[in-house]
């Protein structure tokens, strides 16, 4: 039995203090690699509260790995064995950042999550055929879309297929047309398909011009020209203005649990000019891995700026450990908390595999943030970057994609003494950012604009996916379609059921007025990706497509 209590009046919802209990527990091994949780029925029957909350601290717990089910059995705590840093220090850690969790998740008021692990379709209730995913740590559960059949198993991986090879290093990857043209950032236009026919895009997570908060960006746009025009004059110190790193501290703070000083803040014109950074910081010499599937263009980031860079296959559960000391690397990119295109989440005991992994000498981790803002279900995964003791994880982010691209405005965190090694010999690069736009994003920060605007995109972005799938799953022919989901990103997976090639079928796409990449994109090693899966981004989209899109998407089926 769980021996919690309950402050039902503090700030800190019901199902955050029961996640930060039984985490604190796990982490404090009181609570033992096997052992089983309470029903959520038992549980909730014992603090006499509603099993829609227990269901909410269970989801987070399974999601960042502390615990998995098993299929009409129950919840268990996961294994953690291989945690690597000291865990005296790690459990000390957790106790002090888990347990006061009010100052870490409750702040500020604005910022709104629901809990539970499921997303509400009104009116649609048991569905059929969802998939139990959540055996394997790490994966977050999917989504509830009630009553609607055809969400298919995604157990053992999502539905994914992944590799167990160890790339050549000493091989050169050569990229694909389609590969090429999307490192670029052009559109890469297959078979004979009319470019101008695409109407609606699924394959770009752009956002809609009357999403971005105009009247109010312009409103302190004008009061700081008119109120700071000796600062935005004054030419801005290389890693930013300080009002602004300051705001970013006081986000991540607020946002992420992210106990950063300003000070340690880089600010640059996109994660681009960032990387270039690393590299020269880090150096050239060093040996950078990539994961594969992922972003083609990090790779390419990184070969141009004259590092050697390879990708390394991941399993269900991200980076390997075995697989990275197969291999010689010093740096390694990762998205830990939302990687992309596939979806997997890192569980804990990966986390500190890989913390211990880059304690070993010089080596780095450079960890990718890009889209934690629009976790639709629960709360942020914690960063890697907070687990760290030793000083090896880079932290990253951009404000492309929760307001814009066009803005070019990105970030991250250094370790201390990485900082202190950067304004040594770095320090004499100028800041890539204008100074009017630093201090207007600092305004737009430090006045709650930015924190209301993630709330409403985010409600936003869950009422179209609802939109999407119901829409996709009501189809007479839904039989053709499975989803892969997961509760994270403005994406989902969709496998197709069909005998035409993928490069045909994109090609019929095209000519139907929708553009959609497949999963196969997305791999250095196409022989590992799974066929007639393709990536489905939303946010570009508006309502009235959505019908459009479904349609379009079923004609390009019919054989």
């Amino acid at each position: 039995m769980l021996t919690l209590e309950l402050h039902k009046n503090k700030s800190t919802p019901l199902y955050m203090q029961i996640y930060s209990y039984i985490k604190g527990e796990v982490l404090a091994r009181r609570l033992k690699a096997g052992s089983k949780l309470p029903s959520k029925r038992a549980l909730a029957a014992q603090l006499g509260i509603s099993t829609i909350t227990i269901e909410g601290a269970y989801g987070q717990l399974m999601a960042e790995g502390y615990i998995y089910a098993k299929a009409k059995s129950g919840y268990y705590i996961s294994p953690l064995e291989n945690i690597q840093q000291a865990d005296d220090s790690a459990a000390a850690f957790f106790r002090h950042n888990t347990l006061g969790d009010a100052r870490l998740f409750s702040s500020p008021e604005k910022i709104s999550y629901e809990p539970g692990a499921a997303d509400n379709i009104s009116g649609i209730s048991n569905i059929s055929g969802i998939s139990d995913i959540s055996g394997i740590s790490g994966i977050s559960s999917v989504s509830d879309i009630s009553g609607v059949s055809g969400i298919s198993d995604t157990s053992n991986t999502s539905g994914l297929t992944f590799s167990d090879g160890i790339p050549d290093i000493n091989a050169t990857p050569s990229l694909t047309a389609a590969a090429r043209a999307s490192a670029s950032g052009k559109t890469f236009q297959e078979g004979t398909a009319n470019p101008s026919a695409v109407n609606i895009d699924l394959s770009s997570n752009n956002i809609l011009p009357e999403s971005f908060p105009f009247s109010i960006w312009t409103k302190l746009l004008r009061h700081t020209m008119a109120e700071n025009q000796a600062l935005l004059l004054t030419k801005s110190p290389t890693a930013g203005i300080y009002s602004l790193r300051c705001a970013i501290a006081e986000h991540l703070l607020r946002f992420r649990g992210m106990h950063i000083q300003p000070e340690q803040i880089i600010i640059g014109a996109g994660t681009e000019y960032l990387y270039e950074l690393i590299i020269k910081l880090i150096g050239r010499d060093k040996i950078y891995c990539v994961e594969d599937p992922g972003y083609h263009k990090l790779q390419r980031i990184y070969t141009d700026n004259g590092a050697c860079c390879f990708s390394l296959p991941i399993d269900q559960q991200g980076m390997s450990v075995t697989a990275l000391n197969a291999v010689r690397c010093d740096v390694i990119h990762i998205s830990p908390s939302h990687h992309f295109p596939t979806g997997i989440i890192t569980p804990v005991s990966r986390r500190y595999e890989l913390l211990g992994w880059a304690t070993s000498g010089q080596r780095y981790i450079i960890e990718d943030d890009y889209d934690t803002e629009f976790r639709l279900v629960g709360k942020p995964i914690p960063s890697l970057f907070s687990m760290d003791m030793s000083s090896k994880v880079i932290y990253m982010n951009t404000f492309s994609k929760s307001l814009t691209s066009t803005i070019r405005i990105s970030y991250m965190v250094l370790p201390m003494p990485l900082m202190e090694e950067f304004n040594r010999r770095l320090g004499y690069l100028s800041c890539t950012v204008s100074t009017f736009e630093q201090y207007t994003l600092a305004a737009f920060i430090n006045h709650g604009y930015f924190e209301r605007h993630i709330n409403r995109m985010r409600n936003n972005y869950k009422k179209l996916r609802q939109l999407l799938l119901k829409e996709l799953l009501a189809h007479p022919e839904h039989d053709k379609i499975q989803i892969l989901q997961q509760a994270s990103g403005l994406y989902f997976l969709l496998k197709i059921n069909t005998t035409l090639s993928d490069r045909d079928l994109r090609s019929r796409l095209q000519q139907n007025g929708v553009h959609l990449q497949s999963l196969q994109h997305y791999y250095q090693n196409r022989q590992a990706a799974p066929e007639h899966t393709f990536v489905v981004n939303y946010s570009s989209l508006t309502e009235k497509d959505i019908p459009r899109a479904v349609a379009a998407l079923f004609d390009s089926l019919a054989m």
